[in-house]
């Protein structure tokens, strides 16, 4: 007797993609960390080798006081035309948003952001929106985690 084992594939895997275990998890294909420096703050992504993020599905927000005196600012990204949502602007490797606070945070302060994005991988899995909520604590060194998802 043979028994045959069935993999199930995620709905959100594309049609010939590579088996979905195969994939990063998408916390380690897109690192994403928050830093306060003077009053400039900056939310970064790490992005694996073979994944790209959209530039269009980057939304970052305050959570509590609207403390920014110029909107976020990101590059420019590389043109693609996209199989799932057509021509867009992607980021590879790495990405930073920033923002210009109008004033400087007290030292030790924590500045609360809620951070939206989505990527893909090269090889045909196209990712879910990943929502996290970042902590940003103006220090001497440069502090920054995660702290929900």
């Amino acid at each position: 007797m043979v028994a045959h084992v069935a993999l199930a594939r995620p709905s959100w895997v594309a049609a010939g993609a590579a088996d979905a275990q195969t994939f990063l998890p998408a916390d380690r294909a897109f690192r994403v960390s928050a830093r306060l420096d003077g009053r400039r703050l900056t939310v970064h992504w790490d992005i694996a080798p073979g994944y790209y993020l959209y530039r269009s599905r980057i939304s970052i927000r305050w959570l509590g006081v609207d403390r920014l005196a110029s909107g976020w600012r990101l590059p420019t990204g590389i043109a693609r035309t996209d199989r799932y949502f057509g021509p867009q602007q992607v980021y590879f490797h790495a990405v930073d948003a920033r923002a210009e606070l109008l004033r400087v945070p007290a030292r030790g302060a924590a500045l609360r952001l809620a951070v939206s994005y989505q990527g893909c991988a090269q090889a045909g899995l196209c990712y879910p929106r990943i929502a996290k909520q970042l902590l940003a604590i103006r220090a001497t060194s440069s502090a920054a985690q995660a702290v929900a998802r």
